[in-house]
């Protein structure tokens, strides 16, 4: 495969028609280049090493991601290219920032680091720079070596729960966890990646943040409305999302079969949204499949009927070949009412593990 050199951060700008909000550099960032943190008015994107781009290592819905090294170093890195063309918005764009922006200020050792971002004019795409890891997701790990069991679940699940506990302790909730989410390198170490759907909770206070869209109802309307037609539910859906419609982006955050019950009925939630998410996950390590697919596997059929449970009651599936305790732990993180649910604190007291050192965590 032909490896390209990227061209230089300073002949990269935004075309005229979509400018790039406004953004600073990290302390992290200024502190490790030596330089004056940037104004108000200057460039938008964070200065980065050039690199050069090797061969394709994964795509999803907002782009395809390279594995690259940068120049400087010699230093592995994995560059997440996506597309900015006309149907571009100002606000997407900024979405994209606000992402990279919050996730050069994270540093744990189970959050993906990120690097920078850069935009290429002649190829019309913005590139996000961030940290290499060699075995890539659960989710293809699973693919590749069936599901996992519950000794390995336990370990990773351990390391997800520090990365949670530390995001929250920021005011962050992650808003996405699930195993595609999750990258491994070769020695077994797990990182939570991808900040898409994150929500910053208030940081004087950690309120409920707002409600938001009540997706029961227009899922209710589009399982009626496909089964008036004769449609059937699709077998299977790969990324989340299925069925003969999608849902605005201004109407989702997360992924249908991850989403926690409040976030489905449109009520007020918080970081309990993503205990909910870290059970459904497990699910996924054990079951090595979409999770609730008993319930339905029309992802709008499965938020619909999640908006009208009571209890958690004929939600969870048999889960073979793990012991008792460890399935009552994951009902615990599974519970309808997010009150009820298992704090991170809990679950890693449960789990015995030992504390991090220093204060990352």
């Amino acid at each position: 495969m032909s490896l390209r050199r990227t061209k230089s951060a300073s002949n990269n700008s935004m075309a005229k028609s979509l400018p790039l909000p406004k953004m600073h550099r990290s302390k992290r960032e200024r502190d490790s280049s030596g330089r004056k943190a940037s104004s108000a008015g200057s460039t938008p994107v964070v200065e980065c090493a050039e690199y050069i781009k090797g061969s394709q290592i994964g795509a999803g819905s907002s782009g395809r991601v390279f594995k690259a090294m940068q120049l400087n170093s010699g230093k592995l890195i994995a560059v997440k290219e996506i597309c900015i063309d006309e149907n571009s918005t100002e606000d997407s764009l900024k979405s994209i920032i606000r992402e990279v922006e919050i996730s050069l200020e994270l540093s744990h050792p189970n959050i993906v680091r990120y690097y920078g971002v850069r935009m290429d004019r002649d190829n019309n795409y913005l590139s996000i720079l961030m940290e290499y890891m060699s075995e890539r997701s659960l989710t293809e790990i699973m693919r590749e070596f069936g599901p996992l069991s519950e000794n390995v679940a336990r370990l990773y699940l351990v390391q997800i729960a520090k990365g949670l506990r530390y995001l929250h302790k920021s005011n962050i909730i992650h808003g996405d966890i699930k195993c595609n989410n999750i990258l491994v390198d070769g020695d077994g170490n797990c990182r939570i990646s991808d900040f898409g759907s994150i929500t910053l909770m208030d940081h004087a206070e950690k309120k409920l943040v707002g409600a938001g869209v009540p997706l029961s109802r227009r899922c209710r309307s589009v399982v009626a409305r496909d089964a008036s037609a004769g449609r059937k539910a699709p077998s299977g859906v790969s990324s989340g999302i299925g069925g003969n419609e999608q849902l605005e982006p201004r109407d989702i955050k997360g992924t249908p079969f991850w989403m926690a019950p409040e976030i489905v009925k449109g009520e007020p939630y918080d970081h309990r949204a993503d205990i909910w998410s870290l059970g459904v996950t497990i699910m996924e390590m054990i079951t090595g499949g979409i999770p609730f697919l008993h319930v339905a596997t029309n992802p709008y059929a499965f938020m619909f009927r999640l908006s009208q449970a009571k209890t958690e009651k004929g939600l969870m599936p048999r889960l073979p070949g793990i012991s008792k305790g460890f399935e009552d732990l994951i009902s615990k993180l599974l519970k309808i009412n997010p009150i009820e649910r298992i704090t991170i604190e809990q679950l890693l007291f449960q789990l015995d593990a030992p504390s991090d050192e220093g204060g990352s965590a």
